[in-house]
Parts: structure tokens; sequence; C-alpha cells
């Protein structure tokens, strides 16, 4: 009988609720999110709700009805600053319902349909993270970050590899946007570690092309292309042309980056855009015009990788594609730094950090924050440099993005002085200046955004 969960909470007050129905919501809406929560509550959006709780005729009550009578009766609190209804289940209550949901026998079933109803959700919220959409869906994945936790951690301690590589595909973006690569390295590791992952060769592809896309912004190469070759090569026994074409551009970008084979990251380019010309895929050819751009770049084709980068941005214009175009210019940016253009650098990277900083995409503010730091070396303002170069670092230790430090040396070969970290004054490591440096992040990219003609002076 689950009815003690409602009565030893509200006290004297259980029983003007009725036991069986509502007590079935109150366990079901505990499915454990573990130590991720701080601030010991559990939070949940109403379909996620219904989804975990099930339907009125398995409860015998519908579910929203009877929410509003749990939390009429303090058993759940409503959160009002959120645009859609949110809820907050306090820690006592939360425990006290875990208990009773093992003694129920049901446990594994509800923690089955959390994981489904966040596996869902983060596949719904995919394809929005490039778009004018972007920073809407990535605040509400950011939202439910410990759900999204506790949906991992169920899929591995039960074993199912299924359920968390497709997790870990469909969120990996999340991960590397809003500055969690660790967290994301780690956690897909251990999914691909898993033996029976093997046997799921779509799924795993997926998993290794984020792993991949996870070690790439973390600025690991070797790493990376270890990923990327083992997805491309199970994602070519599939024989999917678009998964195919898909694949060998991830392929490319290891050699591509850091010019060490340019001629194979070439020939993979080569192989994959007709692909996209033939599927009349315009975002996969969007994109390897970028990649053929940056791979100009590197052998001193200047004209050529300012023709692809520019094609490319057109391309994501159109396509809304607001992350590729971001990278676009900021690529554009760097070769015109390149070419001592400092006047069309600084304007092109602006524009870049507008869009990451909108979206508030951690990584890409780290990204292009180098770049400003080495527009400033260039104007002689040491200080404005020293201080950027000192958030970007920071900002960079904290979220694990070293992608930014290998672009930026490797392409123009950004000064050293820019990278002496300063606070107040004096010189310190980036483990020191850690607080401060990221504090100073946001300050640093509101004063570059503020020189971009009718740009708000606010930032995430």
């Amino acid at each position: 009988d689950i009815a003690p969960t409602v009565f030893v909470v509200v006290g004297t007050r259980a029983m003007q609720v009725r036991p069986t129905d509502l007590g079935q919501i109150a366990l079901r809406l505990d499915t454990n999110v573990g130590d991720h929560q701080p601030t010991h509550v559990t939070r949940r959006r109403l379909e996620q709700v219904e989804a975990v709780c099930g339907p009125a005729s398995e409860l015998g009550v519908d579910v929203l009805s009877g929410l509003d009578e749990l939390a009429d009766q303090s058993l759940l609190r409503r959160l009002p600053d959120f645009d859609e209804p949110r809820l907050l289940m306090l820690h006592v209550m939360r425990e006290f319902a875990a208990e009773k949901l093992e003694e129920s026998g049901e446990s594994v079933v509800i923690h089955d349909r959390h994981a489904a109803a966040y596996q869902d959700l983060a596949e719904a919220a995919e394809p929005h993270l490039f778009g004018s959409d972007q920073k809407k869906w990535l605040d509400r994945l950011e939202m439910d970050y410990d759900n999204f936790r506790a949906a991992f951690d169920w899929a591995q301690s039960k074993g199912d590899s299924l359920r968390a590589m497709s997790l870990g595909s469909a969120f990996w973006r999340y991960w590397q946007m809003r500055g969690h690569l660790r967290e994301g390295r780690a956690r897909l590791e251990a999914v691909l570690s898993m033996p029976s992952s093997r046997e799921h060769v779509e799924e795993r592809a997926m998993a290794l092309e984020a792993a991949g896309g996870i070690a790439y912004w973390q600025g690991d190469m070797p790493e990376t292309q270890t990923f990327y070759d083992e997805s491309l090569a199970l994602v070519r026994q599939g024989g999917n042309p678009e998964r195919i074409a898909n694949a060998l551009y991830n392929d490319s970008f290891p050699s591509n980056l850091t010019g060490k084979d340019i001629p194979k990251a070439r020939a993979l380019l080569d192989e994959a855009l007709p692909i996209y010309r033939q599927l009349g895929d315009e975002p996969g050819i969007a994109k390897c015009l970028w990649a053929l751009g940056q791979s100009h770049v590197l052998t001193n084709d200047d004209v050529l990788a300012a023709q692809s980068l520019d094609e490319a941005a057109s391309y994501f214009r159109k396509l809304g594609n607001l992350f590729g175009l971001g990278w676009a210019q900021f690529l554009r940016a760097l070769l015109a730094l390149k070419m001592s253009d400092l006047a069309a650098g600084k304007a092109l990277a602006v524009e870049a950090l507008k869009i990451f900083a909108d979206a508030n995409d951690v990584s890409g503010v780290v990204l292009v924050l180098d770049s400003m730091a080495e527009v400033a070396f260039r104007e002689g303002d040491m200080v404005t440099a020293a201080r950027i170069a000192g958030a970007k670092a920071a900002h960079e230790v904290a979220s694990g993005a070293g992608l930014t430090t290998v672009v930026g040396q490797i392409i123009i070969g950004y000064h050293t002085e820019t990278t002496t970290l300063m606070v107040n004054g004096v010189r310190a490591t980036p483990d020191q200046c850690n607080g401060p440096c990221q504090t100073s992040a946001s300050r640093e990219t509101r004063s570059c955004l503020s020189k971009l003609p009718g740009t708000p002076r606010t930032t995430p």
C-alpha cells in the first residue's frame, strides 16, 4: 500500500488526500535525480510528468488534476518564474517516495519511463540547436540537466547501452555548447566501453560521432581521429549515403585542423561533397564548403579560402544555421587577421561572438574571445588583450574547450603575449584567476559586442 507516502509528508492533513490515486503520482514523480541537484529538489515539466506517471486509467486520477491537489496539500510547489509550468518536489518527500516506489515493485518501470521521456526530449531538441531557437532549446535542456543525468545514470546502471548511446548522441551538443565537455566525454566513453554497445551498430556509430565531437572541442585531435575513424567504418557498413557523407565530413576534421595531412582531409571532403550535392542536401554542402575553406587557409590559398567560406556563410544564412554562420565568420576573421586586414578581422570576429553569446554557447564564446584578444594586441592595447585572454583562458579551463588554442596557434599563430593572464595587474595561472577571469569573460564579451552597431549591451 503506497498511501503512507502522502500521510507522512503532510501529517494530519493527509486524511484530506485520496491516498491511492495521489500517492501513485507522488511516488512516480520520484525517479531519484541523486546528488546532482544541489538545492535538493526535483523539477519536472508537465509533459514529462505525464510520460513518467502514466495515463489516468492506470493511476485512477487525471495527472494534471492530481498534481493540482498535491500542490494544494503542499506536497509539490508550483514554480512561478517560468514560461511553462514547472514543479518542485521537496527533498524529504522525494527520499521517502523513493523508498516507497522501491517497495511497490514498480521502480524499474518508472525509471525506464523517466529515461525514455528525457531521451525523447533530447531528440526533440537536437534539430533546434543551430537556428534562431537555439538558446530557447539549450535553456530548456539546462533546466532539466539533472533529469538527463539521472536518465544516463539509470541506463548505465541497468546496462542499457542502446538507450545510453541514443541519449548521448542526441545530447552531446548541449555538453559542447554549455561547457560541460569533461562530463560529456566521461559519460560517452563509459557507454562506449560497455560490451553490449557493439551489438547496436548504428547507435554506436552515432555515439562515436558524439564522442569525436566532444574530443574535437577539447582539442584532443588523436582521440578525435580514433572516434571518427571507427564511426566512419561502421557507417559505411550501413550504406546510407547521407550518413556516409556526414561521417566522411567528420573524419576530415583532425587532419584538416592540425594541417598534418591536408591531402587526406581533402580526399574525404571530395568524397562527401558530391554525395551531398547529389542528395540536394544544402546543410551538408555548406558544412563541406566551410571545411574546404579551412583547408585552404592552412595551405595559404587565401583567395580560395575566402571564396569557400563566403559561400558557406551564404548557405548558413539562407538555412538559418546560426551556429554554422558563427563558425564561418570566425574562420573568415582568422583569415582576415592572417592577411593583416585588422578592420575586417575585428568586425567578423565581433559578429561571430554575438552569434555565440546570444545563444550562451560557452565553447563558441571561448573560441572567438581568443581572436578578440589578438585584435586588441595588434591594436596595441595590451591591457585589454591580456584581460580578454585571461577571461578566455579561465573559461577554457572551466569548460574544457581546448579547441580554441589549437585553432589560433595553427592558423595564424596567436602572439604568446596575449595569453599572459592578469588579475589586478598581477600575472597569474589560469587556475589562480579562474573566478575573477570567468566574471570578466562576460564583461569582455559585452565590451566586444558593443563595437557592433545595434547590439544590445548584454550577454548571458
